[in-house]
């Protein structure tokens, strides 16, 4: 796999199929949202369609990150903010019927686990994996 480098990027040395050596380089952006732009450009590996589905997901976590936090630093993200979504997403209603159902939120969750995932193990969050016990 051709090695990508810039000051603020991840440097990927070896391919997702074998143990991937990723060296972070200090002073990255604290943000979600570079963080996901990461992971889209060095992680995902799905269909454009699937992209679209996860992009959305995350993107539905990140307002609720900003709605509640009102900052969109990687810092804000805890256990407690992702129980707290899956909450939210299990219980907001609209016109009196739930608006996702139990299939959506379980697949939004997920998509969220595995990014929060590949996050921690580039850049530890203060206080652990935010979804490791969802």
């Amino acid at each position: 796999m051709p090695r990508k480098s810039t000051a603020l990027v991840p440097q990927i040395v070896a391919g997702k199929s074998e143990k991937a050596l990723i060296r972070v380089a200090e002073g990255l952006p604290g943000t979600i949202p570079w963080w996901l732009e990461q992971y889209f450009q060095f992680e995902v590996t799905t269909s454009q369609s699937s992209r679209k589905v996860q992009q959305r997901d995350l993107q539905l976590f990140l307002d609720y990150l900003l709605a509640e936090e009102g900052s969109d630093k990687r810092v804000r993200w805890t256990p407690r903010l992702s129980k707290s979504f899956q909450d939210y997403l299990r219980k907001e209603k609209v016109e009196g019927q739930c608006r996702w159902n139990d299939r959506t939120v379980n697949r939004v969750m997920a998509h969220l686990k595995t990014f929060a995932k590949w996050v921690h193990k580039l850049h530890p969050f203060p206080l652990g994996n935010p979804m490791e016990k969802i």
